[in-house]
């Protein structure tokens, strides 16, 4: 088994990526930032790293970019793509009607620009992950807050889908790449 740091927590989206490249073989090691990803990879404190690099929506995620460009011992040695299925999610039995906020990555925000458009009642806020806008919700258990994030954060942090089809384009979808310290095999 390796260890594959991504950013975000589990059930992010970059925690599917990991999973397309190495299925059950990597113990996920979720990071803070992508910054944090490529310097765990950098300094061997995991064996790979995986992190988005491209979507169809918003374009390159030049976060990503710069944390590779930032270590040059850092190596793209795979690549996978995922279709990105953002979702609205809330606390069990919450309403729509009751939504006064939603929280997600800048990057799943941007993907969902005409969903959000038609609510502009709804208060927009950035967090620092899909997935850990997810937790948060389920720790805080606010009412009035739904977050975007994808059907593995609504299973593992027991949310409700409010609305299943966000995006604003249905061929959403994200190229990752896996990370290694030195080139290889990427397995």
């Amino acid at each position: 088994m390796i260890s594959v740091a991504f950013q975000g927590e589990m059930g992010a989206f970059s925690e599917e990526a990991l999973r397309q490249i190495w299925g059950d073989g990597a113990d996920p090691v979720p990071q803070r930032t992508f910054d944090d990803v490529a310097r765990a990879v950098a300094y061997a404190d995991v064996d790979r790293g995986v992190l988005p690099v491209h979507n169809a929506i918003v374009g390159p995620i030049e976060p990503s970019l710069a944390a590779i460009a930032a270590y040059p011992s850092v190596s793209i040695v795979d690549e996978t793509t995922v279709v990105i299925r953002p979702m609205l999610l809330a606390l069990p039995g919450v309403t729509l009607a009751g939504i006064t906020r939603v929280a997600s990555h800048p990057a799943a925000l941007g993907q969902c620009g005409r969903f959000l458009g038609t609510h502009p009642n709804i208060v927009i806020e950035s967090a620092w992950d899909t997935a850990g806008a997810a937790r948060d919700l389920m720790v805080s258990q606010d009412r009035t807050l739904a977050v975007i994030a994808g059907p593995g954060a609504a299973l593992r942090y027991g949310l409700a889908i409010l609305v299943d089809v966000i995006a604003d384009r249905a061929d959403n979808l994200t190229r990752f790449v896996a990370i290694a310290a030195t080139p290889s095999d990427g397995r």
